[in-house]
């Protein structure tokens, strides 16, 4: 492999990382709790919110 297609992968990673982090971190603080695994936004599901 060159070494443009090295560096080429090794940003689509880093990419692919950053927006996973950044999915996790702000799906459980903004978000709401998780429902299999996905955020899901409280208003669009009222039957979830806290307390009902």
């Amino acid at each position: 492999m060159t070494a443009r297609v090295i560096v080429a992968e090794g940003t689509a990673l880093a990419a692919l990382f950053l927006v996973l982090g950044l999915w996790a971190i702000l799906g459980h603080a903004v978000l709401g709790p998780d429902v299999a695994g996905l955020p899901v936004p409280y208003g669009i599901v009222p039957a979830l919110e806290p307390g009902s």
